[in-house]
């Protein structure tokens, strides 16, 4: 229902610089806004007509994020976890139906708490830390150059989530799959 009023306001606005709106939401009603833009915009105008209605604002350009307002991220929550969510992140938009579907996942896995998990291309790493609480040792493999787990540190994903996540940032898939396929019981690939 927020984003009703968001995109209201939105429409009042004059966009005619804006190449891209993004607007997310989360479970708790955060709010955050993502122009990206080719040209320079007059930053304060936007700033003065959005605080009221969102919790984060951020302009892009030319591939680097400018946070107007607010931290950046939203925090969002599938389960038990929660992720922070950052403008570039992958991340499944239907919460609900994406905890369903890991929860097949993870029967399907049959999981024992004896295996070791890899979650290929991981994107904010969902999957591999939604299951990594029935899991041995949990790998996300990211290759993603930004996002949640770029801009996570293995401290805060163990204390976080669980000590069995080991990160392993723009690694070769189909090496590291070698590597460890001796090693590995369940896949998960995003």
């Amino acid at each position: 229902k927020k984003i009703n009023e968001v995109v209201k306001v939105l429409n009042s606005l004059n966009l005619s610089n804006i190449e891209e709106v993004i607007i997310r939401t989360t479970y708790k009603d955060e709010v955050m806004v993502v122009f990206k833009v080719l040209n320079d915009i007059d930053k304060e105008y936007f700033e003065r007509n959005l605080k009221d209605e969102i919790d984060t604002f951020i302009i892009i350009k030319d591939g680097v994020e400018d946070v107007i307002f607010g931290k950046g991220f939203i925090t969002e929550k599938i389960g038990n976890y929660y992720f922070k969510i950052s403008p570039t992140s992958f991340f499944q938009v239907n919460t609900t139906g994406a905890e369903k579907l890991y929860d097949i996942a993870k029967c399907y896995a049959k999981l024992s708490n004896e295996e070791n998990v890899l979650d290929l291309y991981c994107g904010t790493g969902t999957i591999g830390i939604y299951v990594s609480d029935k899991a041995k040792k949990t790998i996300l493999e990211a290759v993603e150059r930004s996002g949640f787990i770029l801009n996570t540190s293995a401290r805060d994903l163990k204390q976080q989530y669980s000590d069995n996540i080991l990160v392993i940032v723009k690694g070769n898939s189909n090496e590291l799959f070698a590597s460890l396929v001796e090693e590995i019981q369940a896949l998960f690939m995003e």
